[in-house]
């Protein structure tokens, strides 16, 4: 037998003897409802309000003008409809709230039968097992989401596999977001915003619609932001009507959709994929211009005093990249200036998007997947255009230079984003004909680096991809021995970084190395912290030891030792 429990509530639980005496007058029950009376005489003749909430959904007035319990129970089932209908009026029960004993179905609720916030009902539904109420249209949504593999929707990193392109290079206002964050100078009104929005959220909120109202007065009062709740029909054949807790658009583009919940771990679905299915329903709603524009959108989920924020974008598929941090806005008071930065970069974020979507450029369908940098200095002094190609690796495309190039410029070039690389490295390499030659090199927002180098052609493939010889072998070594010969380490020398071109007439092969994230001078660099540790290297190979060439050797050797030609 299952228990359904509401609770009359009506003032807010703000202090922790509050909060204790709430606790001890609700004991654990399965299902809460949440209603509170107002502070008035009931009499036969009246009308009696009572607000109710049931499950996740919103506080509901339910006005009742029977005469005894029975009634009462029929009134708040008819309001609550369809989430009782599988519900017998006999299987509820009221009673006094912290009492024990149930009311008597016929008592007469009259003058001697006074409500107030401190004598407050519970109702307790007795329901069979197998009557199983109707979820709301927001829960039942969220159960329809998980029949469908979620990396299928979205890439989210949930699974870890289900990751496309950074949003940073998907939309500029995401990289400096994350510049923001930590370089920006917050004023003296910023820190104030802190204290304030801190204090607020760090409150116990009884229901959820509370704490978004909060949540929407401070953005108003300090960003100058109108946050609002929207409706968007599903896209399912439910015609569920989904409504968002605080959203802010700029014509007809979401710039931000926030997600609440009262308290952490209230509520029956992942607040972080119940944002993420409002925005995708928003992108379907809008789809005429999922054609024109990413729609970059940011995505907060507050879920008590919690507070996270992820990016949002359409590229080849819907991309989603939570911020690393999730804020406690409980912490002590000397962290509040670390919050200060996020929130400074938040709000300049927000401003950015909303001029942004005035008048958002055009964007060519079927450059929509790709990366937003589509030009690049050439000798520091002219900008050369470019549009994408192919995608050769998650973070490396061929581009085609379509504008501005110089006399004799390639039509081709290779564009590789990445968080580490020395320009001047790559460079050496080129001027020893090891590596492509370098086009352009530019830092981004986000601590990205845009990496231009000459497109070698098809006709050289990976070595792991190739039939290695003797020849292949020979040439590589020489290659490794020019660049040992010069003071320079390439640190991941894997057959899957060295691009070979063999010639079968003459046995020749011409040979280059790529992924220089990790060269430089032998003796000086390091290997990341995150380096691969189910990957073969040398046993000195080790996260932050500094890079000697018997490492490139070894695996060179490694690449080799299965190659019964080459012995």
């Amino acid at each position: 037998m299952s228990i359904t429990r509401v609770v009359v509530v009506e003032h807010d639980f703000g202090t922790s003897s509050s909060r204790r005496a709430f606790a001890q007058a609700t004991p654990p029950l399965r299902t809460e409802l949440s209603s509170a009376m107002e502070d008035v005489h009931l009499s036969s003749s009246s009308s009696k309000r009572i607000w109710v909430k049931y499950g996740d959904g919103r506080p509901v007035k339910v006005a009742f003008d029977g005469s005894d319990v029975d009634d009462l129970k029929e009134a708040i089932k008819k309001k609550l409809s369809p989430d009782l209908d599988d519900v017998a009026v006999s299987r509820i029960t009221l009673r006094k709230h912290g009492k024990e004993e149930d009311l008597d179905p016929g008592l007469v609720i009259d003058d001697n039968f006074k409500n107030t916030s401190k004598t407050s009902l519970q109702l307790i539904i007795n329901a069979p097992a197998s009557n199983k109420r109707k979820l709301s249209p927001h829960s039942q949504y969220m159960e329809d989401l998980k029949c469908i593999k979620m990396d299928e929707l979205f890439w989210n990193h949930q699974p870890p596999s289900a990751q496309g392109i950074p949003t940073e290079l998907l939309h500029s206002v995401f990289g400096q977001f994350l510049d923001d964050c930590t370089a920006i100078q917050p004023e003296f009104q910023d820190v104030q915003f802190t204290y304030e929005f801190s204090a607020e959220m760090s409150r116990y909120f009884c229901t959820e619609g509370a704490r978004a109202a909060s949540f929407r007065d401070l953005f108003k009062k300090h960003f100058d932001i109108d946050l609002c709740c929207v409706e968007l029909s599903a896209s399912d054949d439910k015609n569920n009507k989904l409504r968002t807790d605080s959203t802010l658009y700029e014509g007809k583009f979401m710039v931000i959709n926030v997600e609440v919940k009262s308290e952490l771990c209230t509520g029956t679905s992942n607040p972080y994929i119940q944002n993420i299915a409002y925005y995708k329903e928003y992108l379907l709603k809008n789809s005429n211009i999922t054609k024109m524009t990413r729609l970059p959108c940011f995505l907060i989920v507050v879920s008590g005093p919690l507070f996270s924020i992820s990016t949002a974008i359409y590229g080849e598929k819907v991309t989603v990249d939570p911020y690393p941090y999730v804020l406690s806005l409980d912490c002590s008071l000397y962290h509040y200036m670390s919050l200060t930065h996020v929130f400074c970069a938040l709000r300049n974020a927000l401003k950015a998007l909303q001029q942004y979507y005035i008048m958002p450029p055009l964007i060519e369908p079927d450059q929509q997947p790709f990366p937003y940098i589509d030009s690049f200095l050439f000798d520091d002094e002219v900008c050369v255009y470019f549009k994408y190609q192919t995608r050769l690796n998650p973070l490396v495309f061929v581009v085609q230079v379509v504008k501005d190039a110089p006399e004799n410029f390639p039509e081709y070039v290779v564009v590789k984003f990445t968080h580490c690389y020395d320009k001047n490295i790559h460079q050496a390499f080129a001027k020893l004909k090891i590596a492509p030659q370098l086009y352009g090199f530019e830092h981004l927002p986000g601590g990205w680096k845009m990496v231009v180098m000459a497109f070698v052609g098809y006709d050289f493939k990976i070595l792991l991809e190739c039939e290695k010889n003797q020849y292949i072998k020979q040439a590589v070594e020489e290659m490794a021995m020019k660049m040992h010969g010069e003071g320079l380490v390439h640190g991941d020398l894997h057959d899957w970084n060295i691009l070979c071109c063999y010639n079968d007439n003459d046995n020749s092969a011409d040979i280059f190395f790529v992924d220089l994230d990790w060269a430089g001078q032998e003796g000086t660099v390091q290997y990341p912290l995150n380096i691969n540790p189910d990957i073969t290297r040398h046993h000195e190979a080790t996260a932050g030891s500094l890079i000697h060439k018997e490492h490139d050797l070894y695996l060179l050797q490694e690449i080799f030792k299965t190659c019964r030609s080459c012995k």
